[in-house]
């Protein structure tokens, strides 16, 4: 007879510790990253912006205008690690468009950047990590930079703008800028009025951003990372709010428009339609195929998903 014996002293440590682990990881990983500490050489003038990750502050944009003139954009956010750390230099023409840019610091990743782009005498170049090329411009046309800062849509709606609402995008490309809605937003007893930007071409679907008067960016906004000027971050969930309400009824056109409309189809006496079992079958009543210049069609509707129509000749029309 075996008497039995009490759990291994590992597997008891392991029973009691595990709770306790398990609960530091998730308090880890609930925990807010540390929030990178702005540049000492960052000018004091400069507009700042707070970068929000999952409502929390994770990090910053600061822009400013040099005394040469030139636009810089700094911009960092920490990941849980990762995370961008950029200083964009921007000469502007007199139109507000770059004619040349700078880019160093990190990417998401933490890799090493380093872009250029210089537009002279009708010839642009441009280097970043992933390509490098020049072409000749004759039109007006807009860099699109890998590394750029989120207020750099703001410069880029503002050339498509004068442009008709659109301009050519370099490497390739074009860009179309619209006018979305507008909104009034108030923190803190004090009021702005903003306007919706949709820019496509940029992406898979427009990106969405918010200018304040004529051209200056106020903010950017989504579900996992938004920008917005320091002190303004509690006008992130209304602008977001107005933005899904936009974004929402731009599915349901697209969804209307791609919803097929079938020429109506009245089954003719002696065809027959075969099914996705390959049996031919017979029903009176009328279906609804695609038109098509041969002799079988495919049918839709009344239950016939997939089959098809044989039209061995003309006939009478059949009835229910």
């Amino acid at each position: 007879m075996k008497l039995a014996t009490s759990p291994p002293r590992t597997v008891l440590v392991l029973v009691l510790v595990f709770p306790v682990l398990l609960t530091a990881i998730v308090r880890a990983q609930q925990a807010s990253p540390a929030v990178p500490a702005l540049p000492a050489d960052i000018p004091s003038a400069a507009e700042r912006y707070s970068f929000l990750v999952m409502g929390n502050l994770a990090g910053q944009q600061a822009v400013w205008t040099s005394a040469d003139g030139r636009l810089h954009i700094f911009f960092q956010f920490n990941d849980r690690g990762r995370g961008p750390k950029t200083t964009s230099v921007i000469k502007l023409d007199a139109t507000g468009v770059p004619v040349s840019q700078i880019i160093t610091g990190n990417d998401y990743l933490k890799s090493p950047v380093s872009e250029n782009f210089s537009l002279e005498a009708g010839t642009a170049r441009w280097k970043n990590n992933d390509e490098q090329g020049e072409r000749k411009i004759s039109s007006p046309a807009y860099y699109w930079a890998l590394n750029g800062g989120p207020s750099e849509i703001a410069l880029l709606g503002k050339a498509a703008l004068r442009n008709g609402g659109k301009i050519t995008l370099l490497p390739d490309g074009e860009a179309r800028v619209e006018r979305k809605t507008e909104l009034d937003v108030e923190v803190a007893g004090q009021k702005k009025h903003v306007v919706l930007y949709a820019a496509s071409g940029l992406d898979f679907a427009p990106r969405y951003f918010w200018l304040e008067g004529p051209d200056k960016f106020f903010a950017s906004v989504d579900e996992w990372g938004s920008v917005v000027p320091e002190g303004w971050e509690g006008s992130v969930k209304t602008l977001l709010a107005e933005q899904n309400r936009v974004k929402e009824s731009r599915s349901a056109d697209l969804a209307a428009r791609a919803r097929p409309s079938f020429p109506e189809h009245h089954l003719q006496a002696g065809e027959r339609i075969r099914l996705g079992d390959g049996k031919d079958h017979s029903r009176s009543g009328c279906l609804h195929h695609r038109q098509s210049h041969q002799q079988r069609s495919t049918v839709v509707g009344a239950g016939f998903s997939g089959a098809t129509v044989s039209h061995p000749g003309h006939g009478h029309r059949c009835h229910g």
